[in-house]
C-alpha cells in the first residue's frame, strides 16, 4: 500500500511551527504495519495545492493531509479536494447542528466563517473530531482514498487512532499483517553509550534494525522487523528485546508510548505517597514537568522555587552561615533545602537542585553545569553531585530528569544516589 503525507500550511515553511504531525503520524502507522513511503509540506497557496494534490493522487493509494480544514479564508483543504474530485461542495446539516451544539455550549455565536467547516467535497464522507470543531474528510479519488485531518495535534491524534487508522486496517484485509516495533526508553546515558553497550549484538539477523533516537535528555531504542512471517518476526524481536533490555537495563524506564514522568506519577499513587521540591537552577521546570499532566495534585504538593541565597533562607530555613560559608551550590545547601521543603510541605519526599545552569557564574572550582541534588525523606537525606557541560537549557533539562530519577527510585527502594547518569567527570 503507497501511501503518502500532504503537510499544509504556511506555518510550517516558515519556522513557526514544528512539524510535529509528519512524525507522530508515521510512527503511529509503523506500529500498525504501514509504512509512509513519502512526505511533502506545502504552503497555503492554491496553485502549489492543486498540483501536490495531484501528484500524490497519481502515485499514491493513501494520501493522508493534515492542516487546511479550520473557518478562515487560507484553510482550503476541502477545496482542493472537491476541485480535484471535479465535484461541488455541499453544507452538511448534521455538520451544522454539531457546530451549533458546540458554540452554544461555549456561549458564543456561531459565524459564517465557521459554518465553513460544514462543507464537504460531494461524496466524501465525514471523520468526527472529539476534540474540535473541525470534522475531517474521507475521500476517494481514482485509485487515492484521501483522508484529511485538522493540523492541531491534539485534534489529529484523536481522529487518526479513532478513523483513519482503523479504515487502513480495514482496506488492508486479512492478510495485513504489523511488523514488530518495540521501543525501550532509557535515560542515564547517551546514544554512543548505548551504541557501545549494545555492540556485540551485530551483526543483527536478517530483517531487524535497532536505531537510536535522542528525545533530550531520554534516549530512545527502536527495534524493528521487516519480515512478512508474523511468527518469526515476533521471535526475533522478542529475543533480542531481551538482549537489549539485558545490557541496558540501569537506565531503562520504559516502553513503546511510556512516558517518564507519568510513570512517575504512577508510582506516586500506587504508594499513596507525596512529593514536594525545591527548585533554585531549574526555576520551576520540575515542577512545570510535573503539574503538565492532569491529575499531579494526587501527589504533589508544592515547589519552592528559591532562586536567591535570601529565599533559600527565609523560605526552606537554610542557614545564611551554611550560604556564606559554602555557597548556595554545595551538598550541604542541597541537603538544607531538601530538608526544609520536607518540613514546610509534609510530603513523604522533597527533592532539591542547585547549581549553575550557565552561559555564566561558573568558576574553576564549580564551572558551568555543576549541580548539587539533594532528596530527603523523615528517615535519610541523600546528596551527589553532578556535572553536566551544555548550554543552559540542556543543563537544566538533565538536572530535571536526574531529579525527579531520584524520587522514583526511592519509591522502587533503589537508591537515589548510586546509578550511573550522562554525568561526565572532569579531569
Amino acid at each position: 500500500m503507497h501511501i503518502e503525507l500532504i503537510m499544509t500550511g504556511e506555518e510550517l515553511l516558515d519556522g513557526r511551527v514544528v512539524n510535529s504531525n509528519e512524525s507522530e503520524i508515521a510512527g503511529r502507522l509503523l506500529r500498525r504495519g504501514f509504512r509512509v513511503l513519502r512526505s511533502t509540506t506545502v504552503g497555503d497557496d492554491p496553485q502549489r495545492l492543486k498540483q501536490v494534490f495531484a501528484e500524490v493522487q497519481a502515485r499514491s493509494d493513501i494520501a493522508i493531509v493534515t492542516g487546511g480544514l479550520g473557518p478562515t479564508d487560507d484553510d482550503r483543504t476541502v477545496a482542493i479536494l472537491a476541485d480535484l474530485a471535479q465535484v461541488p461542495t455541499r453544507r452538511e446539516p448534521a455538520l451544522v447542528e454539531t457546530l451549533r451544539v458546540y458554540f452554544e455550549a461555549l456561549k458564543r455565536p456561531l459565524g459564517e466563517s465557521n459554518l465553513k467547516q460544514a462543507d464537504l467535497p460531494e461524496g466524501a464522507r465525514s471523520l468526527p473530531n472529539p476534540n474540535g470543531t473541525a470534522p475531517g474528510v474521507d475521500i476517494t479519488i481514482g485509485r487515492c482514498r484521501f483522508f484529511a485531518m485538522p493540523g492541531v495535534p491534539s485534534e489529529m491524534k484523536a481522529m487518526l487512532e479513532d478513523s483513519v487508522i482503523p479504515c487502513l486496517v480495514e482496506q488492508a484485509g486479512p492478510t495485513h499483517t504489523k511488523p514488530f516495533v518495540r521501543e525501550i526508553k532509557c535515560f542515564g546515558l547517551g546514544e554512543s553509550k548505548a551504541a557501545d553497550l549494545l555492540a556485540d549484538l551485530y551483526p543483527l539477523p536478517e530483517g531487524l534494525e535497532i536505531g537510536y533516537r535522542a528525545a533530550l535528555p531520554e534516549i530512545h531504542i527502536r527495534l524493528q522487523t521487516d519480515l512478512h512471517d508474523a511468527q518469526a518476526a515476533e521471535q526475533i524481536g522478542s529475543a533480542y528485546t531481551q538482549h537489549v533490555q539485558s545490557r541496558l537495563a540501569p537506565y531503562i524506564f520504559g516502553y513503546d508510548e511510556d512516558n517518564f514522568v507519568e510513570l512517575l506519577a504512577q508510582l506516586f499513587r500506587q504508594q499513596n505517597k507525596t512529593l514536594a521540591l525545591a527548585e533554585s537552577c531549574t526555576g520551576g521546570l520540575i515542577a512545570r514537568q510535573i503539574t503538565a499532566l492532569a491529575g499531579s495534585s494526587d501527589y504533589f504538593l508544592c515547589s519552592a522555587v528559591t532562586y536567591s541565597n535570601a529565599s533559600k533562607s527565609r523560605i526552606l530555613g537554610v542557614p545564611e552561615t551554611l550560604l556564606q560559608e559554602h555557597g548556595a551550590v554545595s551538598e550541604v545547601v542541597a541537603r538544607a533545602m531538601a530538608e526544609g521543603a520536607l518540613r514546610i510541605s509534609g510530603a513523604d519526599i522533597a527533592v532539591a537542585v542547585t547549581g549553575i545552569a550557565g552561559p555564566e557564574g561558573g568558576t574553576l572550582e564549580k564551572p558551568v553545569g555543576t549541580v548539587d541534588i539533594a532528596a530527603a525523606t523523615v528517615d535519610q537525606t541523600w546528596h551527589r553531585r553532578f556535572f553536566f557541560p551544555g548550554q543552559r537549557h540542556r543543563v537544566q533539562m538533565i538536572t530535571a530528569y536526574t531529579a525527579l530519577n531520584m524520587a522514583r527510585r526511592i519509591l522502587l527502594g533503589l537508591s537515589p544516589v548510586q546509578f550511573e547518569t550522562q554525568e561526565k567527570k572532569r579531569a
